[in-house]
């Protein structure tokens, strides 16, 4: 039986996702809490994150099952992207104070 390839990518890109999260949210966390503009920053940026994991994985599940149903790969393509983008500013901020 072969698979096929909506499932597949759904899931991979899902787990893409939360690769980046849990990056990025690490690589934001190794610079000093003070030196980011305290908790008022760290936990919005967590909070939302995480949030926006939902919508990867539930966007990974309806895309998995339903693959002609543009809303999952939506949710999908929207948490994928949030996540990059927590991963980029993961990365921004590590650097930036590891070079200060």
């Amino acid at each position: 039986m072969r698979t096929q390839p909506a499932p597949t990518l759904a899931w991979s890109l899902a787990t893409v996702a939360a690769a980046c999260c849990g990056l990025g949210l690490w690589l934001f966390a190794q610079a000093p809490i003070d030196q980011v503009r305290g908790a008022a920053k760290f936990w919005p940026q967590v909070t939302s994150s995480l949030a926006m994991l939902g919508y990867a994985g539930f966007g990974g599940l309806i895309a998995a099952r339903r693959p002609e149903n543009p809303i999952g790969w939506l949710f999908l393509a929207a948490g994928l992207t949030y996540q990059v983008f927590t991963l980029a500013g993961g990365i921004a901020t590590s650097f930036w104070w590891e070079g200060v």
